[in-house]
């Protein structure tokens, strides 16, 4: 739910950005939360793990209600970058995040992940 609070305030916060923009920091958004609920699902099961360290690291100290603030911190993080570029360089940096990310959720899908409540 803290994921996409953000991403709706974010998302109207994004004074000068083009529609295309928005829209395309709303897909990061949504792909980068079907990523937080897979993750959760990882720590679910014994025959799966995290290769990102940071996740693990803030797993084996807080729980893993930990995610969703390292989601909310990754996305608000790709929001401040994303307005601090130009605009040319701001649909390419979107459009390669939002790739990674769909990347990321295809292949946790097809290994098995699902999204966890």
């Amino acid at each position: 739910m803290i994921v996409l609070i953000g991403i709706v305030i974010c998302t109207l916060n994004c004074a000068g950005w083009t529609k295309g923009d928005k829209t395309l920091l709303t897909i990061n958004g949504v792909l980068m939360t079907v990523d937080m609920l897979q993750t959760e699902d990882i720590f679910r099961h014994e025959e799966y793990y995290e290769i990102n360290p940071i996740i693990n690291t803030g797993v084996n100290h807080f729980g893993t209600g930990f995610i969703p603030f390292y989601f909310a911190g990754s996305f608000g993080l790709q929001y401040l970058v994303a307005d601090a570029l130009p605009d040319i360089y701001r649909k390419m940096f979107l459009t390669g995040s939002a790739a990674m990310s769909a990347a990321l959720v295809i292949h946790n899908n097809s290994i098995g992940l699902e999204v966890g409540f």
